[in-house]
């Protein structure tokens, strides 16, 4: 409880001490006002909250299959082109689940899920605190970017989640040779 109490309490004491940190809070806060009142189009975050309303009204408009994973860029292209976007950049849904959602429903977001948590759970993996932070560490990221929407992302992720699906996987095969 100490350390839950601890994490919560860490933003806060902060932006209570952190003039540089208490600023880019204060500076987000102004954006989002800004995106609220509709003149965000200069801004990044509401250039950010914007893409993430545009993947969700494309997923909204093909709920079950989405709009197809190779039709998304061309859609969002569409929507941004429309009289509401007209003055935002072009950029995708920036998060990962809108992504999913957008381009191929709630079908294609249900598998992506139970590929993502699939190695956490199978053999109680979860257990394993790296591991678990991975996965944390991973998923807490797809609500803000597009981790796994390009290359790099995709290697990145691989690399650990084998890595220490091998490193679990021998670490069971030493404690079953030393029971049996």
């Amino acid at each position: 409880m100490a350390g839950i109490a601890g994490v919560v309490a860490l933003p806060l004491l902060a932006y209570l001490t952190m003039p540089s940190f208490q600023a880019k809070v204060d500076y987000a806060r102004w954006d989002y006002l800004q995106f609220k009142q509709g003149a965000g189009a200069d801004y990044p975050d509401a250039e950010r909250f914007t893409s993430v309303l545009i993947g969700l009204e494309i997923g909204r408009e093909h709920p079950v299959f989405g709009i197809g994973a190779g039709d998304l860029d061309q859609a969002v292209k569409e929507k941004y082109a429309s009289k509401t976007y007209g003055n935002y950049q072009l950029r995708m849904p920036h998060n990962q689940f809108v992504t999913i959602f957008a381009g191929t429903g709630l079908v294609g977001l249900a598998l992506f899920l139970v590929g993502f948590f699939l190695p956490l759970f199978y053999q109680k993996n979860w257990r394993n605190p790296l591991f678990l932070a991975l996965h944390a560490v991973v998923f807490s990221s797809f609500f803000v970017e597009n981790t796994i929407e390009n290359n790099f992302g995709v290697s990145l992720y691989l690399f650990f989640l084998l890595v220490g699906l091998k490193y679990l996987g021998d670490e069971k095969s030493e404690t079953k040779g030393k029971y049996q």
